[in-house]
């Protein structure tokens, strides 16, 4: 919901059909590789330097690139 609420986002149609959906989180490279380590969790930082793909679904394997 936080994403949704704060514009972190896509949401891909085809045909007026929902066929893909992305979001992101704002946070940091420290942050991103101590969650990657599995040493604290992921979460959003007030001083953002990177962007971390949280979700990522598609109908189809082609749809991944333009959603990107």
């Amino acid at each position: 919901m936080f994403q949704i609420q704060n514009d972190s986002h896509v949401v891909a149609f085809k045909d007026d059909k929902i066929v893909g959906y992305l979001s992101w989180l704002h946070t940091t490279e420290e942050i991103t590789l101590a969650w990657q380590d599995e040493a604290a969790p992921l979460v959003v930082a007030k001083n953002p330097t990177a962007i971390v793909v949280t979700i990522l679904a598609v109908d189809e394997p082609s749809f991944i690139r333009p959603i990107l």
